[in-house]
C-alpha cells in the first residue's frame, strides 16, 4: 500500500507569485492501494492508485506505511476531515458518452506513453486490466515539458526509469522502438511556468522529437481537470483550459494529433468529477481507475 506525503511549495501557489518567498512542507497523510494484475477481475474490483507528482509546485513523495484505503468503507471512520467526501458520496455520476469508433487494441503494439503521474495511473490500471494491450509506458511523477528536457545528472531531475536505468523522454521512441507515442505532460509546468512557459517548452520539445525521428506519430494529450474545490492561485482550471487552448493551436500548427482527453473528463462545471478523483483531499486531480478508463476510451476512439 501507499502512503502519500503531500509537500506544497508555499511559493508556487502564492497568488501574488513572490518567486523569492522560501518553500515551506506540509506533510499530509494521504492513502491509495497496490495494483496486483491477478487480483482483479474487472474496472469495479480494481483498487484505485496514487502517484507521485509535482502540481505547480506541490511535491508527493511516496512511503510504504498507511493506515486506510480509498476502497474500504470503514477508512477514516470517526475523522474530522471526511466533510468534503460526505457531501459527495451520494451524487450519483453519469459518464458521458464518448462518440467514435474505437481502434483494435493492436493499435497500441507500436505505441509509447510519455507523461507523468497521470500517464502512470493508466500504465498501472493497464497493468491490472490490459486496455492498452501492448503499449509501452515511460512515465514519471513530477515530470513536465520543462524539467523531461534536463541533463540526467541534474540535481533535481526526475527522469523515468526504463529497462532499470534513467532515461531521457526524447529518447523514448529510440529505445522502445515506437512508431507513435502519446505525451501526458504540462500539470507539473503551468503553476511553475504559466501557461505561456509550458507553451513554449511544448514547441522546444516536440522540435526536439520531430528533428530526431522524422516519421513519428505524435499525439499530445490535454491537462485533464482538477475538482472543483481544489483550485490554487498558480493552478486551476481556468489556467488549464487557457493552455488547452493553446495546446490546440499548436498542434494544429506543427502536424501533432491533439487529444482533448480534458473533455472525456471535465462535468458541467469543466472540473473534474469528484467521483473519478483518486485524491480529492489532497491535489485533487489523479484519477480513479474508471477516470482512467474513460481517458483511455476517449484516446481509442480518437487516435484515428
Amino acid at each position: 500500500m501507499l502512503t502519500i506525503l503531500l509537500s506544497v511549495s508555499l511559493a508556487a501557489l502564492c497568488a501574488c507569485g513572490a518567486k523569492n518567498a522560501e518553500p515551506q512542507e506540509v506533510e499530509v497523510d494521504f492513502t491509495g492501494m497496490t495494483v496486483t494484475a491477478d487480483s482483479v477481475s474487472s474496472a469495479e474490483e480494481m483498487p484505485d492508485v496514487v502517484h507521485n507528482g509535482l502540481v505547480g509546485g506541490m511535491k508527493t513523495e511516496t512511503s510504504s506505511d498507511s493506515s486506510k484505503s480509498y476502497n474500504d468503507p470503514e477508512a477514516g471512520e470517526g475523522d474530522d476531515d471526511s466533510e468534503m467526501s460526505e457531501e459527495h458520496e451520494s451524487l450519483p455520476y453519469e459518464p458521458k458518452e464518448i462518440p467514435g469508433q474505437r481502434v483494435d487494441i493492436s493499435w497500441y503494439d507500436d505505441c509509447v506513453f510519455m507523461g507523468d503521474s497521470v500517464t502512470n495511473g493508466l500504465n498501472l490500471y493497464n497493468d491490472a486490466s490490459g486496455c492498452c494491450g501492448n503499449a509501452q509506458f515511460i512515465c514519471a511523477g513530477s515530470l513536465g515539458w520543462v524539467n523531461c528536457q534536463w541533463e540526467l545528472d541534474h540535481e533535481d531531475e526526475v527522469h523515468p526509469v526504463y529497462m532499470g536505468q534513467k532515461v531521457r523522454l526524447e529518447d523514448a521512441p529510440g529505445i522502445t522502438g515506437a512508431k507513435k507515442c502519446i505525451i501526458g505532460l504540462g500539470m507539473n509546468d503551468i503553476g511553475l511556468y504559466g501557461v505561456d512557459g509550458t507553451i513554449d517548452a511544448v514547441v522546444e520539445f516536440i522540435m526536439k522529437l520531430k528533428s530526431k525521428y522524422p516519421g513519428l506519430e505524435i499525439y499530445i494529450q490535454t491537462v485533464t481537470p482538477m475538482i472543483e474545490e481544489m483550485q490554487f492561485p498558480t493552478f486551476n482550471n481556468e489556467l488549464v483550459k487557457e493552455y488547452n487552448a493553446k495546446l490546440r493551436t499548436f498542434c494544429n500548427e506543427s502536424g501533432c494529433h491533439y487529444l482533448d482527453t480534458w473533455s472525456a473528463l471535465a462535468n458541467e462545471h469543466d472540473a473534474l468529477p469528484y467521483e473519478l478523483c483518486a485524491d480529492p483531499e489532497a491535489l485533487g486531480l489523479h484519477l480513479k481507475n474508471e477516470g482512467s478508463e474513460i481517458m483511455n476510451d476517449y484516446i481509442m476512439k480518437n487516435v484515428n
